[in-house]
Formats: structure tokens, C-alpha cells, sequence
């Protein structure tokens, strides 16, 4: 399937997506529900999955399940029809950030430690190592517009194994397009959770949705990542209030 033909692409499987989103909007109820009424969370989801079958024509195809980034892409997707329904709420960017960050610690945490052991396992093997080069490489060619553009970076000594820069992201490209630039960067903040509950460490300076030009990611076997909330001592959120 080609670029022009990627709106059929999420129309052809939205009864997949809007199944993974019921799946999803578990996790979003935990944590609503710690500042809402039952009855006012219930509200909130229904909206947000009236937003998200709204959305899923408008997702940017690239390239489908043989992309490494598109569950990213869909899961932003559901995040950003919560973002909606939370907005006709009254809620400001700052607190919708922080329920964002919750629901993201919360989908993560809640996976069996068999699935854990296994991404960390997978992520530092020489073949997922030799996956994302591949894939690294790939994205230099540019196929979809709307796709991540990234290079592996090799590990320096003892500070970390490898690493990514990504110069493009599918995130912040399907957010400025939707008009919600102002929360990428609380969407960023889902890789704390994400690498904390896997185990691996990741550490992170600067990234484009805190309007740099590149996103710095570095990763440690058996290393530690820190908590992403609240955000103001993280050197990528120092970096966005200069």
C-alpha cells in the first residue's frame, strides 16, 4: 500500500482499532477515576472514543504494522481523542499532561513481568539491536512523510550500549497537523514510564517537541530511568522554559 492509499489502511481495520481502544480506556479509567466521579469518567471515555472513531480516518499512514513506530502512532491517536474529550472539561495543558503521564505509567506497569523481561531481553539482543538499525536506516529514505526519521547511535564506553537521534518524529507531525502542538511535549514524557517499567535505562536531554532540532535517546543495560512527573527537573523540560 502506498502513501495515497493510507486513509483505506485505518479504515480497512477500525473495528481492530476501536476494539484495542476499549482494551486501552481501562487503563485511562484508573486514572481518571482518582480525579473524577465514576459517572464524570464514564462521560469522559465515551467522548473520547466518539473522538477517537473520528480520528482514525485522519491517521497518516506509514507503512501499517510493518513499521516499528505504528502502534506509537495509533497510541497517540487514542491519547489525543482523551485529550479532547478532557479539554470540554475545563482541564489546562498541565493537568491534562499529568493524567497523560499517569495512564501511560499505568498501561506499562500493569504488564506481566514475562512481557517485561522479554522487550528488555529482546531490546539489547543482537538481533533487536540489528532491527532498529535496519529500520534506522530505512527511515533515511523518507518513503512517508509522516514517519519517523531517526540513526542508531553506537555506545560510548560504560555511559550507555547505543542509542537513537531521531530528527523527525510522527508524534509531534500528526499533533501540529491536529492543532495540539502544546502537548507533545507531555506525550514525550511517556518514555519515562515505558523504559521504567521494562527495566532499561534511558536518558534523554533534549527532544522536538521541546523544540530542538532532534531527540537524544540513550540507552543502558542494567541502568536506571527517571521518573518523567513532574517533568520541571528533566533536562528536555529545563531546555523548553529557555
Amino acid at each position: 500500500m502506498n502513501p495515497r492509499d493510507g486513509k483505506k489502511y485505518y479504515i480497512s481495520i477500525k473495528p481492530k482499532l476501536l476494539k484495542n481502544f476499549d482494551k486501552a480506556s481501562k487503563y485511562m479509567k484508573r486514572v481518571l477515576e482518582q480525579s473524577f466521579e465514576e459517572q464524570k469518567t464514564e462521560e469522559i471515555i465515551v467522548k473520547a472514543r466518539e473522538e477517537y472513531e473520528n480520528l482514525i480516518p485522519q491517521i497518516p499512514y506509514i507503512g501499517g504494522k510493518d513499521n516499528m513506530h505504528d502502534f506509537n502512532l495509533i497510541g497517540s491517536a487514542w491519547m489525543l481523542a482523551l485529550i479532547r474529550s478532557l479539554e470540554k472539561e475545563g482541564l489546562d495543558a498541565r493537568e491534562i499532561g499529568k493524567i497523560l503521564y499517569y495512564i501511560f505509567e499505568e498501561y506499562f506497569d500493569s504488564m506481566s513481568g514475562f512481557m517485561k523481561w522479554f522487550f528488555r531481553k529482546s531490546f539489547f539482543s543482537k538481533s533487536g539491536v540489528n532491527r532498529w538499525i535496519r529500520h534506522a536506516e530505512k527511515s533515511q529514505d523518507r518513503v512517508y512523510p509522516d514517519d519517523w526519521v531517526f540513526e542508531y547511535v553506537e555506545g560510548e564506553d560504560k555511559n550507555f550500549d547505543f542509542g537513537f537521534n531521531y530528527t523527525e518524529c510522527g508524534i509531534y507531525k500528526f499533533y501540529k497537523k491536529q492543532g495540539a502542538e502544546k502537548y507533545i511535549p507531555y506525550m514525550c514524557l511517556g518514555d519515562y514510564p515505558m523504559f521504567r517499567a521494562m527495566g532499561i535505562g534511558m536518558k534523554r536531554t533534549q527532544t522536538i517537541g521541546n523544540k530542538r532540532k532532534y531527540c537524544d535517546f540513550r540507552f543502558k543495560k542494567g541502568g536506571t530511568t527517571p521518573s518523567g512527573w513532574p517533568p520541571d527537573n528533566l533536562e528536555e523540560f529545563k531546555i523548553l522554559k529557555t
